[in-house]
Formats: C-alpha cells, structure tokens, sequence
C-alpha cells in the first residue's frame, strides 16, 4: 500500500476546522464528548479508574469480586473487571446521551432555514412559545423541539429514533401533549404544525400499530372527523385536527427533510437537497465509532497480551509529528503520510490486522485519536 487514494476516509469532528464542522461539533457535542473521554482513558491509561468507580452490588452481581479473587494467577479473572467495567462506562454514557444528539440536529436545521427563526433549546423558552400559542397552557411540557417561524407560525417537534421499540402507551405518549392541548384555548391568529417524528424508517408492521395507539389517543376529539382508517391513510400527508392545527407523521429522514423545507417556506434560506445534505453529513462521523472500536481492542492488548499500542505509538512519531498533524490543513493526509512512513518499520506484532493495508489503516487511526487527545 503506497498511495494515498488506497486509505479509506475519515471524518473527524473533533479534528475539523471549517465553520461546518463547528456546526457538527454542537450537533454532536454530547457523543462526541463521551468518544473524547474514551480517548483519554486509552492514551492517559485511565481503564483502573473506570473499574474502581463501580459500584459494590455491580461487582457482586456480575462476579467481578469473584474473577478478581483468581486474577493474580489467571489473566483472564484480571481482564474480566476491565472489560465489564469499560464497556458497562461506555453503553450506560451513550444511552443518556443518543437522544441529546437528534434534537441538537433537529434545532440547528431548524436554525439555519431562516434567519428569524426562533428555536427554543431551553424548556423554559419552550414553554414561552407554547403560551403564544396556547396562552392559559398548564401542562408539563415534553416536546423535543419547538420553533417560531414568524409571528403566525410554529412548529412542534415529537421525535423518536425508530418505532419498534417501546410500548403501546409509549407510541400513544407521542401525542400527548397535543390532546391535552385541547383543553385550552388557543390564539386564533397562530397556526401550528404538530409532527411526529420516526427518525428511522423501518418498513414494519410498527408503522399501522403506532398510528392506532396515536389515534386511540385522540379518538375522543377527532373520532367524528375521521374513522381509524382514514387517520392511518392521511396522516402522513398531515390533517386538521382543530382550527390552526395541523397533525403529520413523518418517516425517516429524507421526508423530514422534505417536511421542514416546506413549512419554512417562503422564508426558507435552505431547501430540502441542504437539510438532506446536513444530515447525512452528521451521520458520516467517524469520531465514535472508531474511538470505541479501538480503545476496546488496546483494552484487550494491555490485560490479556501485556502490551499497549498507545504507548509503542511513542517510539515511532514524536510530539513534533503529531503538532505538525494537527496544525496542518487536512489532517486525516498528514496521518496517512506518516502512518505509510512508519508502517514498515513497526516489528512488534501487535497490530490487530491481516493485512499491510489494515496495519497501516491502524496505525493511521491510532495516529488521529493520538492527535484528538493532545487537543482535548
């Protein structure tokens, strides 16, 4: 492998300068945090601090105490409590955090499709456009996105991440909000457009279930104008369902797409080629996936073979190197240049690969995680 159009891409937010990777970065801010925290346990050799952070009745429960009792003499006991704990840090992190990620990009599309837009990113700023809406609203709110678009329109926002996970009741919760709504009144001159959101567009039976739950959920208000069929066949083009309000279902992203670039208009300064556009972009990071990929693998190296990739990185690029990386304009080819100089000489077999291509492909990525953790 010697040219530079055999490496395999890279996109790394945390390494990205433009002012679209600033965007990204906000977007992504909470999971991208947790793959710079994985980062740092690889290369400031943190794996004892995660282990020593769990709690007693984990230890106990998942037979960490009883590995430990075996783990001078055995390295497999001594490994166990490094890789329940590290991966037990990493899943419980992400699931707190998957959520965080779709509203932030929901709110910045929202964002730049106009520049008077009001997105509300605080509950407090939510609750302040809803009783513009609804002046007398007494409610809890749980809306993941709320926008203004001008002094007549609005706009709610009710996401999931897919629809075949959860229970009835939670596909009927969707909207909640919106039935309790009936119990106020609203002002007349304001119109808003209540989306349900299923950000993964499974073709499944979930899809008429969900539907059901929601209209069961509303039939007591809007069982006269619509029989459960004609909901399930009308709702993803959107329906009334009082004066100034309007319901749509929507699936998948390149439909939200199409759904947001509508109801911007004619303010609208993007279209729906640029929301498709931004999120495709966001999900073409490679900053998580790889940073999980690889810690897990040197956790591996350092517990059961002894050795750490990390640390051999040291005796092969210099801090000078990885400066040089960094402050250079594309990083990613600065690392491909040098990963191809050093690959040859790396003798110790430690590189998880079958192949000089996925050595240098390694080497390359612990290059540009090692970059990532001097910045952070």
């Amino acid at each position: 492998m010697s040219k530079q159009d055999n490496f395999q891409e890279r996109y790394l937010i945390s390494l990205d300068k433009s002012d679209g990777g600033l965007i990204i970065r906000k977007i992504l801010e909470s999971p991208n945090n947790l793959a710079i925290d994985i980062i740092k346990v690889l290369f400031s050799n943190n794996f004892e601090k995660i282990k020593l952070d769990l709690d007693s009745i984990k230890k106990f429960v998942a037979g960490i105490s009883r590995a430990d009792s075996f783990s001078k003499s055995y390295r497999l006991a001594n490994y166990y409590g490094y890789l329940f704990s590290f991966h037990q840090y990493f899943h419980s992190s992400y699931r707190a955090r998957q959520g965080k990620a779709l509203e932030a990009l929901l709110n910045q599309i929202l964002r730049e499709c106009g520049d008077n837009f009001f997105v509300a990113d605080k509950t407090n700023e939510k609750i302040k456009l809803i009783k513009e809406l609804f002046p007398k609203m007494k409610s809890k709110l749980d809306l993941d996105a709320v926008c203004r678009k001008n002094t007549k329109s609005y706009l709610t926002v009710q996401l999931r991440s897919r629809d075949d996970t959860g229970g009835t009741t939670a596909k009927g919760s969707l909207v909640d909000f919106l039935r309790k709504s009936f119990d106020w009144k609203k002002n007349s001159r304001k119109k808003l457009l209540y989306l349900v959101t299923i950000w993964d567009a499974i073709d499944s039976n979930q899809k008429k279930i969900t539907k059901s739950k929601i209209y069961e959920n509303l039939k007591h208000i809007i069982g006269k104008q619509y029989s459960e069929k004609k909901f399930i066949d009308s709702v993803e083009q959107g329906i009334k369902v009082r004066d100034g309000v309007v319901l749509k279902m929507v699936y998948g992203t390149e439909d939200l797409a199409k759904t947001l670039g509508g109801w911007a208009k004619p303010e609208a300064k993007i279209d729906f080629h640029t929301i498709n556009k931004m999120i495709k972009k966001v999900e073409s990071w490679d900053d998580l996936w790889l940073s999980y990929a690889m810690v897990s693998l040197e956790l591996d190296n350092q517990k059961i073979a002894g050795f750490s990739n990390a640390e051999l990185l040291k005796k092969y690029i210099s801090k000078d190197d990885i400066k040089t990386i960094i402050e250079s304009d594309n990083q990613v080819l600065s690392a491909n240049k040098i990963a191809l100089k050093i690959a040859p000489s790396w003798k110790e077999n430690s590189i998880p690969a079958n192949s000089l291509s996925e050595k240098i492909h390694y080497i390359r990525d612990l290059i540009l995680l090692r970059c990532i953790y001097e910045i952070s």
